[in-house]
């Protein structure tokens, strides 16, 4: 399991995605679109950017229903996350 020690949404949707850095110092990155997950790890010291670049550590496909919109809880659920106690992000602000 991946402990993340700071996590910040930067899309909420179409592609909902984070960035954030987990309790080792590594960045990371999640991104879901078109219904595939892909949680990417860069290395200590260097920015979010070698997390983008990176290859995927994780991917999952869901298997219909949604495509471009998944919450963090969905996301720890699948991937074996584990997010700050205390983390919430808002609701969005459309509906489905």
């Amino acid at each position: 399991m991946l402990h993340i020690a700071s996590l910040k949404r930067t899309c909420i949707a179409c592609p909902s995605q984070w960035e954030g850095v987990l309790e080792d110092s590594r960045p990371i990155y999640i991104r879901f679109r078109w219904g595939e997950l892909s949680v990417r790890l860069g290395e200590i010291g260097l920015g979010v950017e070698s997390a983008i670049d990176a290859p995927d550590c994780f991917e999952w496909e869901a298997d219909g229903g949604i495509d471009g919109y998944i919450t963090i809880d969905q996301v720890c659920g699948v991937a074996g996350l584990r997010i700050p106690a205390g983390y919430s992000e808002p609701a969005p602000d459309f509906a489905f």
